[in-house]
């Protein structure tokens, strides 16, 4: 995905002027970071690995300094929200359609739904991305 779009899509802001203009994939575990990967920094303490990784770009929350200007540097408000904004994005490009409900609608859908279709999603923000980019639904 090109940096200029990642930036429109959720209003998050770059802090540098990065030497990169795209990534590859967006993982948040440092450990599994791969050359070319955006890294979501839950955990700030996973930055350096993640660049040691290969990161080419980094998004985090509050305050960091900046440790090697060639790498793009996001800040974010909120990274849930920042996600749930490219999750959405993927979903569009899937054709997918995504419904929000509470846990109790959830649990009744899960035990009525029959359309091979419609695909149910729960949990953290992470593993709500990480289901709809892995999905071949509509694509």
């Amino acid at each position: 995905m090109k940096l200029d779009n990642f930036l429109a899509l959720t209003n998050a802001t770059l802090i540098n002027t990065p030497s990169i203009a795209s990534f590859e994939n967006i993982c948040a575990n440092s450990v599994k970071v791969k050359r070319g990967d955006l890294f979501l920094a839950y955990d700030k303490d996973g930055i350096q690995e993640a660049l040691l990784n290969g990161a080419y770009a980094v998004v985090f929350e509050g305050e960091f300094e900046i440790s090697d200007s060639e790498v793009a540097w996001i800040s974010s408000k909120n990274l849930d929200d920042t996600l749930n904004k490219i999750t959405r994005f993927r979903a569009i490009e899937k054709n997918m359609t995504i419904f929000e409900c509470d846990e109790i609608v959830f649990k009744l859908a899960m035990q009525i739904q029959t359309d091979g279709k419609l695909v149910l999603l729960h949990g953290s923000a992470w593993s709500l991305y990480e289901s709809v980019a892995d999905a071949n639904f509509g694509a």
